[in-house]
């Protein structure tokens, strides 16, 4: 997708600096508060069955909030 290859151009540019560079990529961040997180509870809250768009079906691997924190916090 275009919002996937613009995040790994970002990286690119970052690592073609020369400045010593650790790049986290999370596809879903979840945890209370979140928009993904949001976004599910509402949806969930509100539609007893949901008809859901082909996209639905791809891979993630999403992560809580908490490790996030504690990964940029080390």
């Amino acid at each position: 997708s275009p919002h996937l290859a613009s995040r790994q151009e970002v990286g690119r540019v970052l690592r073609a600096t020369g400045v010593p560079t650790l790049e986290l990529r999370a596809s879903i961040i979840l945890g209370s508060g979140s928009a993904s997180f949001e976004i599910v509870r509402a949806l969930v809250e509100k539609l007893p069955v949901m008809v859901t768009p082909r996209w639905v079906d791809t891979a993630a691997q999403p992560i809580a909030i908490e490790d996030v924190i504690a990964y940029l916090v080390e």
